[in-house]
């Protein structure tokens, strides 16, 4: 299911991940310093989450990282990322126990359709 073929090594990174759903990008927000709120994304101006620009959760599955770059500074720094689509139901993570119970009933249904 891999599908990069990118003709240059000049990437610095290709990780998986999966599209993040459209309201997750219109209501994010970060407390500043001084413990107000301000939007993550975009300028705030966003009224409907339908409105909103598609964008990507890493799920941290595989990381291929130039070593040039990493040579040069911390992964923060990259700046040239690609995403290589990892589908939702195999992207599931692990952090709470309802996690484990959505991908519990995630592998119960693949072993069912066998």
């Amino acid at each position: 299911d891999d599908e990069y073929n990118r003709e240059t090594n000049e990437d610095d990174t290709l990780q998986k991940g999966q599209r993040g759903a459209k309201k997750e990008n219109a209501g994010k927000a970060e407390t500043d310093a001084d413990g107000y709120l301000h939007i993550s994304k975009g300028d705030g101006m966003i009224t409907r989450r339908q409105d909103a620009p598609p964008a990507w959760e890493f799920n941290g599955a595989v990381y291929v990282i130039n070593v040039d770059s990493l040579r040069k500074g911390p992964l923060g720094g990259f700046r040239r990322r690609v995403m290589c689509e990892m589908p939702p139901e195999r992207s599931v993570d692990l952090d709470t126990p309802l996690d484990w119970m959505i991908a519990e009933h995630l592998y119960a249904l693949q072993c069912s359709k066998k």
